[in-house]
């Protein structure tokens, strides 16, 4: 099975260390793990899992909560970074 995983976060820290413990757990092709990230210690150590990777400058995070949510146009961000990403 083909899973997708994305990673808004570069450096090694709390859910970047979890994500990396999560992959490393499972047993040999009993998935395909494909991860997405910018670029830093995170990504490094996702290649020594001979993991399929795609690192990128930066992932701009979705962020719907009542605090920072999009309205009209700012719909249109996600769309932009989106896009960048996409291969």
């Amino acid at each position: 099975m083909k899973v997708l995983y994305i990673s808004h976060i570069g450096i090694l820290g709390e859910s970047s260390r979890s994500l990396f413990e999560f992959l490393s757990a499972f047993p040999n092709h009993s998935i395909d793990p494909f991860v997405i990230c910018p670029k830093g210690d995170f990504a490094v150590m996702i290649k020594k899992l001979v993991i399929t990777i795609i690192t990128s400058i930066g992932i701009h995070q979705f962020n719907n909560t009542e605090y920072g949510h999009y309205t009209k146009l700012s719909w249109l961000i996600i769309f932009k970074f989106s896009r960048k990403v996409c291969f």
